[in-house]
């Protein structure tokens, strides 16, 4: 059994090497860069969003999102909402939007994957 899983790991690393070795260049080139960038426009009410829809499914059961979600949909802004938290918790340096940002990048890079995996 574990040389069967040695094996399968050994052929999966050959096969895809290419592939993890650019997604490691790719969330160093993300945390060195995420912090460049400012605020949009539009990124004061994702925040807002992303706020209302968590506090709806874990703060109060008749919780009502006063600012509608946009085209992305409030799973997005939750997903990007915690995110932030959990990126300003592991780089202090950097403020919320900048996790929001990474978390993004990150959402990016699976779907990149999941659509390479899709087609290959």
């Amino acid at each position: 059994m574990k040389k069967c899983l040695h094996d399968l790991y050994n052929h999966y690393f050959y096969k895809n090497r290419v592939l993890i070795i650019l997604l490691f260049i790719s969330i160093g080139m993300g945390l060195i860069l995420s912090d460049d960038y400012g605020m949009s426009w539009d990124e004061p009410n994702d925040i807002i969003n992303g706020q209302e829809s968590l506090k709806a499914y874990y703060d109060t059961p008749n919780f009502q999102i006063t600012n509608p979600a946009g085209p992305t949909g409030p799973f997005s802004f939750m997903v990007t909402d915690i995110g932030s938290r959990l990126f300003t918790i592991l780089f202090p340096h950097w403020l919320p939007i900048d996790g929001r940002h990474f978390t993004y990048f990150i959402i990016f890079l699976v779907a990149g994957i999941l659509l390479g995996k899709r087609g290959g």
